[in-house]
């Protein structure tokens, strides 16, 4: 039985070894898919407003541009989630960072989040409903993100304190 137990030991910590080495190998590919993807995206606002500040008369070049700022957008949005995406397996697979246990064993958060945004979402409906006026109050949720975050941190601090 002792046999099995640190078999098993041996076994995680060999595994946890292994990928901890990939995730550090994969940070400089991390780093510079999040450059190449930002490059990418800012090179097709570049390119927008040259074409369209050499010639801002050329209507159909303008609109050519425009279709590759979409271009160079979905690109640069690719990569930079493609990158997101290994690195969020690694710390998922490593339990760290958002994925960590003591994220997961935050009661208090658990508790008050599902109940925050079910009360958002009704008054959004509410408000919505009884005004009828659904082109401004998307605002609820800008607003509710900025202060979910706030009461993330303080909600943070208080349960490490």
């Amino acid at each position: 039985m002792q046999f099995i137990a640190s078999d098993t030991i041996a076994h995680i910590l060999l595994v946890d070894g292994a990928v901890r080495s990939k995730a550090e190998k994969f940070d400089p590919r991390f780093v510079r898919g999040i450059t190449m993807g930002i490059v990418t995206i800012l090179l097709g606002v570049i390119l927008l407003v040259a074409v369209a500040f050499i010639n801002e008369n050329n209507e159909p070049l303008i609109i050519a541009a425009a279709g590759g700022l979409l271009l160079f957008i979905s690109a640069g949005v690719n990569t930079l989630i493609r990158a997101g995406m290994v690195k969020d397996s690694y710390s998922k697979v490593l339990q760290e960072e958002d994925y960590s246990k003591a994220k997961k064993e935050n009661k208090v958060m658990n508790a008050v989040a599902p109940a925050y945004w079910l009360l958002v979402t009704a008054g959004y409906l509410i408000w919505s409903f009884l005004t009828g006026n659904w082109g401004t109050t998307w605002i609820v949720w800008p607003i509710a993100g900025i202060i979910f975050g706030a009461i993330a941190a303080v909600l943070d601090q208080a349960t490490k304190n």
